[in-house]
């Protein structure tokens, strides 16, 4: 039966299904200082906390108890990665195990048929570049392991540290957002072979 189930899965994705099945978060990539793995039910109170750190919690979702969160989250975990093979995924330290952030990849609610990116990094751990350093693995994954042809980044224009990592990852401003969204929309598109 095994073989028959993944016996016309890419190889990588049949592997990932298998972690998932055995109730253990997906690696997404390591780089030289972070680990980048799918959340799982222990780390919601932190990034629930990271959630609600002044300068974050205004550019979040809107806002739930930890109870809702952690309701919310479970039902993610078991279908969002299953599903789409991506979402937003937790951010560690390598060297010291803590949690930094979450960053990752979603449907998009303003484009149609495209996936956004976001990133999130505690205060504590800004300005270290851990943004560009998540940023440029998360890339790498939407481009190389999912074959994604383009990625859309928003991003509020007064937000100087975001728009500037944003840049720097390689997205480049479509339009700014009417209105009183103040939003920038910017994207990526994997880099030419070389």
């Amino acid at each position: 039966m095994w073989d028959e189930e993944y016996a016309d899965l890419d190889p990588a994705f049949a592997e990932r299904d298998r972690i998932r099945k055995k109730g253990l978060p997906v690696q997404i990539a390591r780089t030289r200082r972070l680990v980048i793995r799918e959340i799982v039910a222990e780390d919601v109170p932190y990034l629930f906390e990271i959630f609600q750190q002044p300068g974050i919690k205004d550019m979040m979702r809107p806002p739930r108890t930890l109870e809702e969160e952690q309701e919310f989250m479970r039902a993610y975990i078991s279908h969002a990665y299953a599903f789409y093979d991506y979402g937003l995924w937790c951010v560690l330290e390598k060297e010291s195990g803590k949690i930094v952030g979450e960053a990752g990849l979603f449907p998009s609610e303003r484009v149609k048929d495209a996936v956004e990116m976001g990133y999130i990094i505690a205060p504590d751990f800004q300005r270290r570049g851990y943004a560009a350093e998540c940023g440029e693995a998360v890339l790498a994954y939407a481009f190389h392991t999912l074959d994604l042809e383009e990625i859309h980044l928003f991003t509020d224009r007064d937000n100087q540290a975001s728009l500037r990592t944003a840049k720097r990852l390689g997205f480049q401003v479509l339009e700014e957002e009417g209105g009183d969204s103040g939003l920038l929309h910017l994207r990526a598109l994997p880099a030419p072979p070389t």
